[in-house]
């Protein structure tokens, strides 16, 4: 029996929001961020192993102050946390987001089972930060080839 795949290539993109709470406290603070993707590369629905990658937040705060970030990523266009999806033409490639190495704590807003990155007193003159956002789809899904996508947004609250 002869087995084909075609490529099925995942990314799952970071989109970076900043979020001040307080006036007051907005006038003499400021953050900034970015992000890289969750690019995940080609999937190969027959293999066993889970596919992992990881991608990058970072960000900088510059206020001299001690202070503590939170940074919260959404479900995107998920209904829920335990699994979020990426999308290819309607066709769903489940896959999450986690704040530690061993994929066991959903990156989430700290609702529905999912945690935030809580980061305290961060001292505003320390330089940047750079946390990583580790990714995983299980193994074994049946999908077809094409590009599949989701769109997440990361946002840094102080």
């Amino acid at each position: 029996m002869n087995r084909s795949v075609a490529a099925v290539t995942v990314v799952a993109a970071l989109t970076v929001l900043h979020h001040v709470d307080g006036a007051a406290y907005a006038e003499q603070s400021g953050c900034t961020v970015s992000a890289t993707s969750v690019n995940f590369g080609n999937y190969d629905p027959f293999s066993f192993t889970p596919k992992d990658s990881t991608g990058e937040i970072r960000y900088d705060c510059f206020n001299g102050f001690d202070f503590d970030v939170r940074v919260e990523i959404s479900r995107g266009s998920s209904p829920a946390w335990d699994t979020r999806r990426m999308y290819n033409s309607g066709q769903p490639l489940e896959y999450n987001l986690y704040l530690d190495s061993t994929r066991q704590t959903v990156w989430g807003t700290g609702s529905g089972g999912s945690q935030p990155l809580i980061d305290n007193n961060i001292r505003g003159s320390d330089g940047a930060v750079t946390v990583t956002v580790y990714g995983r789809i299980p193994a074994r899904q049946n999908v077809g080839a094409g590009t599949y996508t989701d769109n997440v947004v990361a946002t840094l609250k102080w």
